[in-house]
């Protein structure tokens, strides 16, 4: 349980938040560009990328050489929290946040796209990761855009002006992440707090919200069922041969929120080339964004146990081999670059149950026609999203799936999310 001094400094940390992190929705470490918006990118573009690698660079505790290079010497820099004129401010700004947030690990800084807006405009689109200095270890994840200014000035194009908008106000980002939840204070004995998937809110409909869930790696795992297994109420938890990681009482584990379960229609290929009617369950548990940005090739492999950890022993007291489940036509997992996604989202209420889900996504579904959304469908049905907030995946620093929670809540105070997915404009 916290101490009356660690409350009090959460929450005089607003105050902290402005003296020290200057530079707001930029203080990032590692750099990772998932996705450009062309596939020839303009100068604009191309610029926009080089500033937020030299920036990302710097949050990374390397030498800010690059950033300094691409910034005017009157550069002009505006935040949801402050603005300031010249490289050289920025530059001690930037420097001082770096030292406040890396207390426990490295801010890290994911580039999502960049495009240009207009002759000599151009905007990027990120994702930023901090650790709060504080006793539970807060984990902020703020997506937000910059604008940039830029004038050609041969060899380089320079940045002459920053207009950064985050995804939340800096009043909702403190309260909503950095401040100990409940949920995180009644589980705080078997697992650390959970930072979550930041969702930009597009806008609010009748019946549901339009929201925008952006990129990123997450380990995925999937099976396909028939027969009864089509409506048999199951828990969002990842299945056994997702976790490839031990718990262990020394380390402290990256936890994240919610567990997304996508259910879509398809069909199971049977015996002479008939075929079956079928649901594609699939796991979806994205990584810490602290271990997001690397590659694929760098992370461990995901062979997975032989067996269900919760199989009875043998007689020799091993496991025995956990038997997939009647009406189970395959399996996999792998890691997998998740495409950001469109949204239509609503809240529930109670226990997430088959008839709440696929009725929820149902309703959703009509009314985002009737609203002109193109809602993309498998064989007739709308893709749903099931997103549960009282369950996190915790991974340990080998970055491997090795524990998750899903909290006992009283009805009126469980939070689960039905989503359907949106056709995108230029898909």
């Amino acid at each position: 349980m916290f101490s009356l001094v660690s409350l009090v400094i959460g929450l005089a940390a607003p105050q902290a938040w402005r003296a020290h992190c200057p530079s707001s929705g930029r203080r990032v470490g590692r750099a990772a560009v998932l996705a450009a918006a062309d596939d020839a990118p303009t100068a604009e573009a191309t610029a926009a990328l080089a500033y937020g690698a030299a920036l990302a660079s710097a949050w990374a505790g390397e030498s800010p050489t690059m950033l300094r290079e691409l910034l005017s010497a009157d550069a002009a820099v505006s935040t949801p929290l402050w603005e300031c004129k010249g490289e050289q401010a920025y530059e001690d700004a930037l420097l001082e946040s770096v030292d406040f947030f890396s207390s426990y690990s490295k801010p890290t800084l994911s580039l999502l796209s960049s495009e240009q807006i207009r002759p000599g405009v151009a905007r990027l689109e990120w994702m930023l990761s901090v650790e709060w200095p504080s006793i539970w270890r807060a984990r902020v994840n703020i997506l937000g855009e910059s604008e940039l200014e830029l004038r050609s000035s041969h060899p380089t194009t320079l940045v002459t002006a920053v207009r950064e908008s985050w995804h939340q106000s800096p009043q909702r980002v403190f309260a909503s992440q950095v401040l100990p939840r409940w949920r995180d204070l009644f589980s705080l004995w078997n697992s650390p707090t959970a930072e979550h998937v930041p969702l930009r809110v597009m806008g609010e409909r009748e019946g549901y919200t339009l929201a925008w869930m952006p990129p990123g790696l997450a380990v995925q795992a999937e099976w396909l069922e028939t027969g009864d297994l089509l409506l048999r109420e199951q828990a969002p938890l990842p299945p056994w041969f997702a976790f490839t990681g031990e718990v262990k009482r020394t380390e402290w584990y990256s936890t994240v929120s919610p567990g997304i379960v996508e259910r879509s229609q398809t069909v199971a290929e049977l015996p002479g080339g008939m075929v079956q009617k079928a649901q594609r369950r699939r796991w979806i548990m994205p990584l810490p964004v602290r271990y997001s940005t690397a590659d694929i090739s760098e992370l461990p492999p995901l062979d997975g146990p032989l067996s269900d950890p919760d199989s009875n022993p043998d007689e020799e007291g091993e496991e025995t081999p956990e038997e997939t489940p009647e009406g189970i036509r395959g399996q996999s997992v792998e890691y997998v670059r998740q495409p950001g996604r469109l949204l239509a989202m609503r809240r529930i209420s109670g226990p997430p149950s088959n008839k709440a889900v696929l009725g929820a996504a149902q309703e959703m579904a009509a009314a985002a026609e009737r609203d002109g959304l193109k809602v993309v469908r498998q064989r007739g049905r709308p893709v749903v999203y099931q997103m549960a907030y009282d369950l996190k995946v915790g991974f340990n620093k080998r970055r491997q799936i090795s524990m998750a929670v899903w909290l006992s809540v009283p009805g009126l105070l469980q939070r689960n999310e039905v989503a359907i997915l949106i056709e995108q404009p230029g898909e």
